[in-house]
Parts: C-alpha cells; structure tokens; sequence
C-alpha cells in the first residue's frame, strides 16, 4: 500500500473510532479495502465483504409447534429480540407447524417468542434463544395474562436449559431444543393433561 494510502487509511479509521462509527474488534476474517477518488480529490474508503459473508455461519432456529389437542390455535403475539421469521397463523387440531427464525446476522443470535390462542383466554407461550458462543435454551408456559410481558418471560429464558416443561389449566406443554447447534430444532408440543 502506498503511504499516502496508508495515511489516508489511519485517518479515516480514527475519525469512525472517534466518532463510534466503528469499534475496535479482533476478526478472524478480512474484507477487501478500496480507496475511491471523489471528485474533489479526497478519498473514499470503501469495504467488500462479500466474500467474507459468504463463509459466516448461518444462525437459524427450526420451530414446530405440535398440537395434540381438540382447539385450533390462532396466533396472539410473537416477539422477535434479535431476528425474523413467519410464524404460521394457526395450528389446526392434531397438526404440526412449521417456521424458520432467521438470525439477525449483525448480532449472531435467533432469539424471539410466539404466543398462540388454544381455548379463549389460555395461551401457549415459547420462547428460545440460539447463539453460537452458548447453550441454546428454551421455556414454555400455559397462561391466561391478557397482555404477555416478554421482559419477564425474556428473565427466564436466561435461567433455562434445552428442555423445558408446564402443566396448566388442563394441559401439558413440553418444548425441546438441540443445546449446542447453530441450526437447531425447537419442538413445542402441547396436549391435554
């Protein structure tokens, strides 16, 4: 690299520091640099990743929601903290559903929960979290909240393991989950007790 490019690098590096733009990280994976010359002859500093991306490790969560009981499930609520996915809008009786939670790549983790309706005002509640540096971890509840309060339920996902189980108003909900995949599957099932 020429040192006037060099310079320029240094420059433009420590003004995104200074400003918070960018932050100081240890990588294993480079991107290719560019400098473009504007028109008014300073230099534009661009990145190419997508080679890089192309080697990241895809983080994603197979959720099935298994209904073994007489109620179609109608969808409540869904909370997605780090991610996205389509989430099916009801589960017929004694059928199973499926959708993929896709990470949010600029955090590394799937982390979310869906709420169905199974009788009025009970309702399954699961939630789970893949990350790729920790266990992954889910929990379950059967519930008659009117409004769900994710902070609480988000608390105690983070004192779960990769199964988890609730027996409530008349039913038994189990959900387990592959504790160490980065790709794992989340099965949910909900019965009657």
């Amino acid at each position: 690299m020429a040192t006037n490019d060099l310079n320029e690098l240094r420059n433009q590096l420590q003004e995104l520091l200074d400003h918070g733009i960018i932050r100081l990280i240890i990588c294993l994976w480079g991107a290719l640099l560019l400098f473009i010359l504007n028109n008014d002859v300073a230099m534009r500093m661009c990145l190419d990743y997508r080679q890089s991306n192309k080697l990241s490790i895809k983080i994603s969560t197979e959720v099935y929601l298994n209904n073994q009981t007489d109620q179609n499930f109608s969808t409540y609520d869904k909370k997605d903290w780090y991610g996205s996915g389509n989430q099916p809008l009801n589960v017929p009786a004694l059928q199973t559903r499926y959708f993929q939670h896709l990470a949010d790549s600029n955090v590394g983790s799937s982390e979310g929960g869906t709420v169905f309706v199974v009788k009025q005002d009970i309702k399954l509640v699961v939630v789970w979290r893949n990350m790729r540096d920790e266990s992954n971890k889910v929990y379950i509840d059967i519930t008659t909240d009117t409004t769900i309060n994710w902070n609480f339920y988000k608390t105690q996902l983070a004192t779960s393991s990769s199964h988890a189980e609730s027996t409530n108003l008349g039913y038994k909900a189990t959900v387990d989950i592959d504790p160490n995949s980065v790709t794992p599957n989340l099965n949910a099932k909900l019965e009657q007790a």
